[in-house]
């Protein structure tokens, strides 16, 4: 009859609609954890990418302090030394560019800042042994000029502060001058 018949529809649609329900409800629950791993990875992301700022920031800020440190001592060194230290501004500059496009950076660019920061660190090295270099030549120097005014002395027979003659006063002092000039120049 009729009404078996719309029962029978009736049951039918039911069914679907339950099954549209189940389905409805497994891609509700499919969307929850997809959208919940999705947040999961974004955080992630986002700590990662603010410890690679703040790294770049720390290399940054570790490599300005070195190029001062580096440059308050190697003040006053040869021709050499300046040098050194026009690369190290260079170098610092590029690696100060390189940390502000390391956030979005590839892994060739993280690979070149780390490049850049060996090269500040081997330039910062090469610059204080040059500087204990130049110490320690200094030392040597001044050791061997003192030395040298000793056995000048002793090879012209002073006896403490009086001459033996007016041409030893004399010779004794243009000596001294030019120990003293050569001091002076060290």
């Amino acid at each position: 009859s009729e009404a078996d018949a719309l029962s029978a529809r009736l049951a039918e649609a039911e069914a679907r609609a339950e099954a549209l329900q189940r389905r409805f409800d497994d891609a509700e629950e499919a969307h929850r954890r997809t959208s919940g791993q999705l947040r999961e990875e974004a955080k992630s992301l986002e700590g990662a990418l603010r410890q690679r700022e703040e790294s770049a920031e720390a290399a940054a800020r570790a490599s300005e302090e070195a190029r001062s440190a580096l440059l308050s001592e190697i003040d006053g060194k040869d021709a050499a030394l300046r040098s050194l230290e026009e690369r190290l501004a260079l170098q610092a500059s590029e690696l100060a560019a390189a940390s502000q496009s390391a956030a979005s950076s590839s892994q060739a660019d993280r690979e070149a800042l780390q490049q850049l920061r060996e090269t500040v660190a081997m330039a910062a090295e090469e610059a204080l042994c040059r500087q204990v270099d130049g110490a320690m030549q200094r030392q040597r120097l001044s050791g061997a000029l003192e030395e040298s005014r000793r056995a000048l002395r002793n090879s012209l027979g002073l006896v403490g502060p009086t001459l033996a003659s007016a041409d030893q006063a004399a010779k004794v002092a243009r000596l001294e001058a030019q120990v003293a000039e050569l001091q002076r120049r060290i």
